[in-house]
């Protein structure tokens, strides 16, 4: 050999240390190693290999730095290598180091993490709600934003790393940053502002590769709702009572109060107008301050119909303001009683006695019934 030394006695290397562990598929990232036994005292001496078969390349050493004291027995170090560019699609891919002492071989093994070369403007992969209703006063909009086109951020998490941009507000670290792969970076925002019907713009960018490559995104801001009727009850009553009636009502304007409404009233099947008494007007949701998340509970008594709306049947009850009708719904009303007979007399008479006068022997039979059509509906009976 030309080396006085055992095969044997050669070291083993070991990596100790790398930093940093992670760099861009495109090559060129700088990586330090802390070695201990690596039987070379020359860059030149050493060889490495990023990945194995077709796909491996030859990364660049830079310099070779031993400790004093070193030697082929035993030895402590710093290398520096650049990593050779991979394939677009490369993840952790393994780097072997090797070097050879006259015809015996060392080597050790490290893992590298590649990453995509991001180009182009931040993207928005999601956006969670992807719309919001329009607000008339100012309150906290919350966002959960997944992005691409970001650098993969290494915990613990920085909030600055994340810049984020809400409507007509400033840029701002994001409020929270939940994950963050090769592929996409998670985060939460939160900021305060008023939704006027339209869209929303919110721009990111992570602050490693500046303002100038933030992207943007519009979000549907969609006008509230016209007020709904969710629940009403009763829903059905006699026509011969008056009903105390509670409504539920969404999508109401947070201030309104029992004065702006101005009239209630319902028609009936047959097609007649009554009146109807306002009672009282609760907001059931005080801590919502917009109209897409209210809820009111309205009360209203409706008198009793007149006879000529005992048939019963469905109405429409309907609530106005002074910009006109407000909300409508449906009750059933219930005909008064069903028909039933009460009694009739006389309760009995003789059998006809004579079969050439039957009118002989006839009497008059009175029916007493209940909840009968008075005789001036019979033309309309089916």
């Amino acid at each position: 050999p030309a080396y006085c030394i055992k095969a044997k006695d050669i070291s083993l290397p070991e990596i100790l240390r790398v930093s940093p562990t992670e760099g861009l598929v495109v090559g060129g990232t700088l990586v330090t190693l802390q070695v201990a036994g690596l039987p070379a005292f020359s860059a030149a001496d050493i060889k490495v290999v990023a990945g194995e078969g077709v796909t491996k390349a030859f990364g660049e050493v830079v310099s070779l730095t031993q400790e004093p004291g070193s030697s082929l027995t035993r030895s402590k170090g710093l290398l520096v290598l650049r990593t050779p560019a991979v394939d677009a699609l490369s993840q952790l891919v393994g780097f072997t180091v090797s070097t050879k002492v006259d015809s015996e071989s060392r080597s050790a093994t490290f893992k590298f993490d590649y990453l995509p070369a991001l180009s182009g403007a931040t993207t928005f992969v999601q956006v969670s709600p992807a719309s919001m209703y329009e607000t008339t006063e100012s309150d906290t909009v919350s966002l959960a934003l997944s992005l691409g086109s970001v650098p993969r951020l290494a915990r613990p998490f920085v909030l600055s790393d994340i810049m984020v941009k809400v409507g007509a507000g400033a840029y701002a670290p994001a409020s929270k940053i939940t994950s963050s792969d090769r592929d996409r970076t998670k985060v939460n925002v939160e900021a305060t502002t008023t939704l006027p019907a339209g869209t929303l713009k919110i721009s990111a960018y992570s602050a490693s590769r500046g303002v100038a490559t933030a992207g943007d995104h519009t979000v549907n801001v969609v006008a509230s709702p016209a007020p709904k009727v969710v629940g009403a009850y009763p829903s059905d009553g006699s026509t011969d009572l008056s009903h105390d009636i509670a409504v539920t009502v969404q999508y109401v304007e947070p201030t309104f109060k029992l004065a702006d409404l101005t009239a209630a009233q319902l028609v009936t099947a047959q097609g007649h107008t009554y009146q109807v008494e306002i009672l009282s007007v609760a907001n059931k949701k005080s801590k919502c301050l917009h109209t897409y998340c209210s809820l009111f509970e309205i009360k209203f008594r409706a008198p009793a119909l007149n006879e000529t709306d005992n048939g019963g049947g469905e109405a429409t009850f309907s609530a106005h303001t002074s910009a006109g009708m407000m909300f409508s719904w449906a009750f059933k009303y219930v005909a008064t009683g069903n028909p039933a007979v009460l009694g009739f007399s006389p309760k009995w008479q003789y059998v006809v006695s004579d079969e050439n006068n039957a009118a002989a022997t006839s009497q008059t039979l009175t029916i007493f019934l209940k909840n009968f059509p008075r005789p001036g509906c019979k033309d309309t009976l089916a």
